[in-house]
């Protein structure tokens, strides 16, 4: 079974690195040899290229360049591809005619959300125009699955993202709290991009409550954006000292390892997550969780038993959650415990990779 993924890029990002994941574990299977296509050589998941896998650059001279469909053409056709997996969009549309030409399978992967979809926006039209010609359209929640529409049919499915316990970061805690000099303060973090789809307001302002309260919390958020100045900017030089702005991290788990609640907030306006791998993070590591109350959030964190979903942009809400459990240290680790099973039992890497080998025998044997 020969089979060519097909995305932009590999900077840092859910989906990409879910996509390392995916071909390192198809890599290991018997009978499976994988070529990866890229537009962008700014590679961020560099542990692709620790593994057996043919990597291919396709320079892109402008947005929806014809001439990458003949370079992929060129590729494909040596490789003899069976399946093009077109991981996100616009890649369906340069892969279709390849994979007709070729007598390839092709493989929708660009809902990796549940963002309500606007009509006639660049996305809905991008779907109308690319499910019917893919032999499969998958999405990695029910959420987003159900944007499609007949989500019924045969021909579309829902496969969560996984995450592998295998690599918890073992260093010890006091390593990052003296490092940080945080000391015996309870720790909120968020992991998440400084972007529009993401609500840091909500959980800054919820933790400046916590401490005008007298509570002896410090809060970490990890990842870069456009948004961090801002998000910096609503703390005021009283509370300075309890905001921890580290940046984009490559060794993210070495921090989340500290925290005592692990936070994803939502821009609920623009965005809804897929399967999120903040969370399952949070959880792999036995941290509750608090999150938006939408998309795959619901379908992940079970409310009330591994954490808490709050309303969009409810900082009062988030405040009473988040208190509640900072009392509490009990709960915060029977939440984290029962986190960490419902995510190994259903949101593991391996069931993952197993779901998507699964796919690619049916789609070979159609």
């Amino acid at each position: 079974m020969r089979i060519t993924f097909f995305i932009d890029t590999l900077r840092v990002g859910g989906k990409e690195r879910q996509l390392v994941e995916l071909i390192k574990g198809l890599s290991g299977l018997k009978g499976i040899v994988c070529e990866v296509v890229l537009t962008d050589r700014d590679v961020f998941y560099t542990d692709l290229f620790d593994i057996d896998v043919k990597v291919h650059f396709i320079k892109s001279r402008f947005p929806k360049d014809p001439m990458v469909i003949k370079a992929l053409y060129d590729i494909c056709s040596l490789f003899r591809s069976d399946i093009i997996h077109a991981w996100g969009y616009p890649m369906v549309l340069y892969a279709w005619p390849v994979a007709r030409l070729i007598g390839a399978k092709i493989v929708n992967g660009a809902i990796r959300d549940a963002t309500p979809i606007k009509p006639f926006s660049e996305l809905w039209w991008y779907l109308r125009l690319t499910i019917p010609i893919s032999d499969m359209v998958i999405a990695n929640s029910q959420a987003g699955l159900r944007l499609c529409g007949n989500s019924k049919s045969e021909k579309f499915r829902c496969i969560p993202n996984g995450v592998n316990s295998e690599h918890i970061v073992e260093a010890p805690l006091g390593n990052v709290l003296n490092e940080l000099h945080i000391g015996s303060s309870k720790v909120v973090g968020m992991v998440a991009n400084f972007a529009d789809r993401k609500d840091y307001e909500t959980p800054i302002r919820t933790v400046l409550e916590l401490l005008r309260r007298g509570m002896d919390v410090v809060f970490i958020a990890i990842g870069d954006g456009v948004g961090l100045n801002e998000a910096k900017s609503l703390v005021s030089d009283e509370y300075r000292k309890q905001f921890f702005f580290l940046g984009r991290q490559q060794d993210v788990q070495r921090y989340v390892k500290i925290f005592d609640i692990g936070v994803l907030s939502t821009n609920a306006k623009v965005h809804a997550e897929g399967i999120s791998n903040s969370i399952m993070e949070y959880m792999v590591m036995e941290k509750p969780v608090i999150a938006t109350d939408s998309g795959g959030n619901r379908e992940l964190i079970k409310n009330g038993r591994t954490g808490y979903l709050v309303r969009p942009f409810s900082s009062s809400d988030m405040v009473d959650k988040m208190a509640k459990l900072l009392n509490n240290k009990e709960l915060r680790l029977s939440m984290g415990q029962e986190g960490k099973r419902r995510v190994m039992e259903e949101f593991s890497t391996e069931k993952m990779i197993r779901q998507y080998f699964e796919l690619y025998q049916l789609l070979i044997k159609s």
